[in-house]
């Protein structure tokens, strides 16, 4: 049995290294037996074409799959490693009041997985304070004209 009704049937995966190989066969099994799956993977060139693929493969049997894309989260790690000089690069270009937590990764895959967000599926949805929607190396260089 597959689909929505198969043995995975109200099961949530995620899936990292999902963009190919064995991420992506195991993320299409997952969707094949029902599952929900959420991908992941560094190769976001390639991310797009596989949670298209498993949308349009188990799309009309009630499977939805959407990846998640974080930008720069301010994780133990990151705090810890990156240094006060890289980390104000960060604040200087996210586009947002704050660097990102992974609370802020973690409310939107719960949103995704709500009945809130039952008509999104196909999508790639970013998680980077906007640093992605701007040009930061340009910001850079007009900041250091302008001293």
């Amino acid at each position: 049995m597959s689909g929505a009704g198969g043995r995975l049937a109200g099961k949530v995966a995620v899936v990292t290294g999902a963009a190919s190989g064995i991420g992506l066969a195991t993320a299409r099994k997952l969707a094949a037996e029902g599952a929900a799956v959420v991908l992941g993977d560094i190769a976001e060139e390639r991310l797009g074409p596989a949670v298209e693929s498993i949308v349009a493969a188990y799309g009309k049997q009630g499977i939805r799959c959407n990846a998640v894309a974080p930008g720069v989260i301010m994780t133990a790690n990151n705090l810890e490693y990156s240094g006060p000089e890289l980390i104000g690069r960060y604040e200087r270009h996210t586009l947002t009041p704050h660097l990102g937590t992974p609370a802020d990764v973690t409310n939107l895959v719960a949103f995704l997985f709500s009945d809130e967000a039952a008509f999104i599926s196909g999508e790639i949805v970013y998680v980077d304070g906007g640093f992605l929607a701007h040009f930061p190396t340009l910001d850079e260089a007009r900041d250091a004209a302008s001293t």
